[in-house]
């Protein structure tokens, strides 16, 4: 798989420099391989070419006139149809599958008032590997606060999550986890502990390291008597993350020049 490094360097962990390249881990989800045919012959359509080409168009007579979003054309009859004569199919190898509207009904997800999670390991390694995309708060209405209490409580203690799916927001479906957190007081000045809906990433658009070519076949075995001072000095660092820092670099340096023209207008 020919894949474009984002960035090629040397990344220092204490005493080693690892000379490496940077490769997105998600693609673009799959399409689905939906498209409309001709009802008659089963040809995937297109649109209706533009007027300046020599081929002539023929409209069907057999149905009355409907309204399309969309004109379609037929290449192998040669002619523009109408709503009525167009379905929609899967392209495959053996041919076009007609698919039925009840079936592609199916593909739209309604928003609902209730969803039910299932409890699930919150140290699944599997779900490091998927990685969050985006996240949510979860707060109580007033008369739900015991009952927010005890869910957070309870998976807390229990070392669980709930994983849901479908979580439909907007009219799109969405894989989620509900997983208790403690914001620590470093980062607003206060402790919260509350209740976060994680929004999964897309499986299918996950990359498989072993397609990159840099992706090493086998790691070698450790080395103790090796790694036994960098074990040692790496354990003695209790460094806590400092919440500035994960601020965006280029909106840090926006701040640092704020203060300074400020300090320049006031020297003023």
């Amino acid at each position: 798989m020919a894949a474009n490094a984002e960035w090629t360097g040397v990344i220092v962990v204490g005493s080693y420099n690892l000379d490496c390249r940077l490769f997105s881990v998600f693609g673009r989800a799959k399409p689905f391989p939906i498209k409309y045919v001709h009802t008659r012959c089963h040809t995937t359509l297109e649109a209706v070419p533009e007027k300046k080409e020599k081929k002539e168009v023929k409209v069907s007579k057999e149905l009355p006139p409907v309204q399309l979003r969309e004109q379609l054309f037929c290449p192998k009859c040669n002619q523009a149809l109408k709503t009525d004569e167009v379905r929609r199919g899967i392209k495959t190898e053996a041919g076009v599958i007609e698919v039925s509207e009840a079936e592609m009904a199916t593909l739209k997800f309604e928003p609902t008032k209730r969803v039910v999670t299932g409890l699930i390991q919150a140290d699944d390694q599997a779900i490091e590997a998927v990685g969050f995309g985006r996240r949510l708060y979860v707060f109580p209405k007033p008369a739900a606060v015991d009952t927010y209490a005890n869910i957070y409580y309870t998976l807390r203690e229990s070392r669980r999550i709930g994983f849901i799916s479908p979580l439909v927001i907007k009219q799109k479906p969405y894989v989620a986890v509900l997983r208790p957190l403690t914001i620590p007081s470093v980062i607003f000045g206060r402790e919260y502990p509350l209740l976060v809906l994680d929004v999964l990433n897309d499986t299918d658009c996950l990359k498989d390291p072993a397609e990159f070519p840099d992706y090493p076949a086998s790691l070698p075995s450790p080395n103790f008597a090796v790694l036994a001072q960098p074990i040692a000095e790496a354990q003695k660092i209790e460094t806590k993350l400092d919440p500035e820092r994960c601020v965006n670099p280029q909106r840090l340096r926006f701040k640092e020049i704020v203060k300074r023209v400020i300090t320049r207008s006031l020297k003023k």
